[in-house]
């Protein structure tokens, strides 16, 4: 269906149940979102989002959480990325950026979950930096949650929001080869590849997030390839939890 949907309808035949009776769009034949789709068909999620989050709730790690504490996007806990564990944070500046977060979890073996307490009312905007490129490829299972951001609340839209504006060399928001991951409640805008990149793997969940989409929840803030997508394979073995077309 192009153009605006009518509140509370769903695409014409409806999504697939699953036997616990939960609603699930497979990423087969997923196609990226028009631009006049974000424009035109996207609203505020309503109710949608906390049955999301009740119906979809995520396995946890064994570890504590890796909490994120600032908007920065900067890695001063080691000498780079390959070096920092999670014994390094927060690094001298006394906080915990999202890149130094991935970095700790790709370098623990296991699972891990990134959560979020940014200071100060949002939405807190992580600005990617362009001389450290995108974050880093996601090779280890994880859980990155911006749903436990303090100020979120459902069923309103998402409160952490990563923005490309400033790169200008290819990146995706999110790039993830590792299987069995999720990401929920983020805002993934402005990227010059893809929003949220899945490769190789599968068993991954997407889920409440606002891809291509501001956090007002109408304004077009696209990525420059795909805004959901793996370029070189189709998609399978994820699944895309989703109310309106715009939102996944």
């Amino acid at each position: 269906m192009q153009g605006k949907l009518p509140a509370g309808s769903k695409p014409a035949g409806g999504f697939p149940q699953l036997k616990n009776g939960q609603t699930v769009q497979p990423t087969n034949g997923h196609k990226e979102v028009k631009e006049m789709e974000r424009t035109k068909a996207v609203k505020l999620m309503g109710a949608a989002l906390p049955a999301i989050l009740l119906l979809f709730p995520i396995a946890g790690s064994t570890t504590p959480p890796i909490v994120v504490t600032t908007t920065d996007d900067v890695v001063d806990a080691a000498i780079d990325c390959e070096s920092v564990t999670i014994a390094d944070l927060p690094g001298p500046d006394g906080v915990k950026s999202l890149r130094e977060a991935i970095c700790a979890a790709e370098n623990n073996p296991g699972i891990d979950e990134i959560h979020f307490d940014i200071p100060g009312p949002g939405p807190h905007v992580i600005r990617i930096e362009p001389s450290l490129g995108q974050l880093p490829m996601i090779e280890e299972e994880i859980i990155i949650d911006g749903t436990t951001e303090p100020d979120f609340v459902a069923p309103g839209p998402p409160v952490v929001v990563l923005d490309g504006t400033n790169i200008t060399l290819s990146a995706n928001g999110l790039a993830i080869r590792a299987g069995g991951s999720t990401v929920r409640g983020l805002a993934i805008i402005h990227f010059t590849s893809t929003g949220i990149g899945l490769n190789t793997n599968g068993g991954n969940t997407i889920a409440g997030n606002y891809i291509g989409i501001d956090v007002d929840g109408m304004t077009a803030a696209g990525n420059g390839k795909y805004d959901m997508g793996a370029p070189h394979r189709p998609l399978r073995g994820h699944f895309i939890r989703r109310k309106r077309r715009a939102l996944v």
